[in-house]
């Protein structure tokens, strides 16, 4: 969980995936699931879900890495790339460790 402070004022902005993070989130669970099995795929992939969902509160979780991007690690084998845009929070990228490319 981030450690900074929550937003207190104003709705709370929309968390979107890009279509390269939605990608990224098919390809890890492919490699997951030949890894692994379905049901622990399925269960990293909402972890991570989740994990993109606390980004609403915590705007500025995560290290800047300049030109309005923001990563955050995950569970030590992941990247979330985010941009928190004005109302919204577009997560750009998931990265992850284990992939060969």
């Amino acid at each position: 969980m981030p450690s900074c402070a929550p937003i207190t004022r104003g709705a709370e902005p929309r968390v979107e995936f890009s279509p390269e993070a939605r990608a990224d989130l098919l390809e890890l669970y492919e490699l997951i699931y030949r890894d692994a099995d379905a049901a622990r795929a399925g269960a990293y992939l909402d972890r991570i879900e989740r994990c993109c969902g606390t980004l609403a509160e915590f705007l500025l979780a995560g290290r800047d890495r300049g030109a309005g991007l923001r990563s955050l690690g995950f569970e030590r084998r992941a990247s979330i790339i985010y941009r928190p845009d004005p109302g919204r929070i577009l997560i750009m990228r998931i990265l992850y460790a284990g992939r060969s490319n």
